[in-house]
């Protein structure tokens, strides 16, 4: 009787622990004072999360972005997450999620628990929810700034900084409308000074595939940021500017070099005719604009016409007389 006893009792405690695992199992949390079961939360929410700790009354979450997803669905799928993982822990209040990106930290999310189930729950409106979250920026400085650019429509095919020196390089399609050069300078000059500020001298070297031409603009970070404090105007932020033509590319598509003796003597009259009465118009252009702006500006007649005629005019007529000059230097100096 008293086996019989001992083995019915041994039964019942084996009962009572598969029901646990049982209850356990099927909880997205374990047991009590354990942490979040991470492959399980993975697993119902659909998302790779590397770790899940509680840190106080913070909630921690590391979690990947994956490639092929969009951010509407990542955003569902991280909200599940994160109320899986906090929803039967009274002593968590915040939850602090770190996103990453091809293997690159991405950003940080902080959101409370309270709007979390509230959002999750149907309770909060999903942009409302959104705006609640205090997201900071975790990607390298470098990768922030392509993807600036990238939106901006440039990929980049060099980038280096040497000290204090700034080096860009990126193919463009024909600009026909001089105006967006210079926003894109502007963007790229600001950006730099957001993320560089050691950074005292910009290259930018634009490459023209179609029509085989080379623009390399240096610009002095110290003069720019003169001109964005309101110290120098546009006239004398564009007089600091140091242009170049890319000589080097224009040997490297010449061909093979000719022997010069059996080339005819050249005339350049008609060249430096050209040059002269090209530059004269661009420069009369630029005074022009250049006056007419100014005299708007200063009597403020018409304060936009003045930005206008300055921008669209003097800044693009100045700009094409130095390339015609610097043109003329480099083919026939």
């Amino acid at each position: 009787m008293k086996k019989t006893f001992s083995i019915k009792t041994l039964a019942i405690i084996f009962l009572i622990q598969i029901l646990s695992l049982g209850t356990a199992s099927g909880n997205p949390v374990s047991a009590q004072g354990a942490g979040p079961d991470v492959k399980l939360i993975s697993d119902q929410s659909l998302l790779t999360i590397d770790t899940i700790q509680i840190s106080g009354s913070t909630l921690q979450m590391e979690c990947k972005f994956p490639l092929e997803m969009d951010q509407q669905t990542f955003m569902a799928r991280l909200l599940t997450a994160m109320y899986l993982s906090s929803y039967n822990r009274p002593n968590v209040s915040q939850i602090s999620v770190l996103i990453s990106f091809m293997e690159k930290p991405f950003s940080l999310l902080s959101v409370s628990k309270e709007n979390v189930i509230a959002a999750y729950t149907e309770q909060m409106d999903p942009q409302e929810f959104l705006d609640t979250m205090i997201i900071e920026d975790r990607r390298p400085t470098q990768s922030i700034f392509f993807d600036e650019l990238y939106k901006l429509g440039i990929t980049l095919n060099d980038f280096s900084i040497d000290g204090n020196q700034l080096y860009i390089k990126y193919f463009s399609e024909p600009i026909p409308d001089k105006l967006t050069v210079f926003e894109d300078w502007i963007f790229i000059l600001n950006l730099t000074a957001n993320l560089y500020p050691q950074i005292q001298e910009t290259t930018i070297d634009i490459f023209v595939p179609k029509n085989l031409s080379q623009v390399i603009t240096t610009i002095n970070m110290d003069e720019y940021n003169r001109y964005t404090n309101g110290q120098i105007n546009i006239l004398d932020f564009m007089t600091t500017l140091k242009f170049s033509y890319g000589a080097e590319l224009n040997q490297a598509v010449q061909g093979p070099e000719e022997i010069p003796a059996k080339n005819p003597p050249q005339n350049h009259t008609n060249s430096i005719l050209g040059t002269v009465f090209c530059s004269g118009i661009f420069f009369l252009l630029f005074l022009i604009g250049l006056g007419i702006g100014l005299y708007l500006l200063i009597t403020k007649k018409s304060t936009l016409w003045g930005i206008i005629l300055i921008i669209l005019v003097a800044i693009p007529s100045y700009i094409l007389m130095m390339i015609f000059i610097g043109s003329y230097i480099y083919n026939n100096g």
